[in-house]
C-alpha cells in the first residue's frame, strides 16, 4: 500500500530539496518561499511554526505573506511562474488529503492557538463531519 505524505512532509522535503531554508533573495527562491508561507498559513498553521520550518522570523513569514497577496492581487506574471510547479504539486496532494478528526482535535484543545488552528481547518473542510 503506498503511503501519503502529508502536506508538512512534502513542504520539508521541497524546502530542503530547493535550498528555501538559505538566506537567499532571488527572486524565485522568495516567491517560492513565500507561496508555501501562504499556502501553510491558509492550512491554519501558526506564523511561528512556520517560521521554524524556514529557520526564520516569524515577522519575516508575516511580510511574506503580504508580499505575496500583493502580487497575486496585480497578477504578477513572474510569481506565477515561479510557482506553478508547486502550485501543480499541492493541488494533487489537496486531492489526497486525508481528513481530521474535529472531536479529536477540540478535546486536545489547550490553548488558543490551538482553537484557531481548528477554526482554520472548518474554514477550509478539513474535517470529516
Amino acid at each position: 500500500m503506498r503511503q501519503i505524505k502529508s502536506m508538512v512532509d512534502l513542504i520539508k522535503e521541497v524546502i530542503e530539496k530547493d535550498g528555501l531554508k538559505k538566506r537567499n533573495r532571488e527572486q524565485h527562491i522568495v516567491h517560492r518561499r513565500i507561496f508555501l508561507f501562504n499556502l501553510l498559513r491558509e492550512k491554519g498553521y501558526t506564523f511561528e511554526y512556520i517560521a521554524r520550518l524556514f529557520n526564520m522570523n516569524h515577522a519575516t513569514v508575516l511580510h511574506g505573506i503580504k508580499r505575496y497577496k500583493d502580487l497575486l492581487s496585480i497578477n504578477d506574471v513572474r510569481l506565477q511562474i515561479d510557482t506553478e510547479r508547486y502550485a501543480q504539486k499541492f493541488d494533487d496532494l489537496e486531492a489526497a488529503v486525508i481528513k481530521y478528526n474535529l472531536e479529536k482535535d477540540v478535546r486536545k484543545a489547550t490553548t488558543l492557538t490551538d482553537l484557531d488552528i481548528i477554526k482554520r481547518r472548518l474554514d477550509n473542510g478539513m474535517y470529516e463531519i
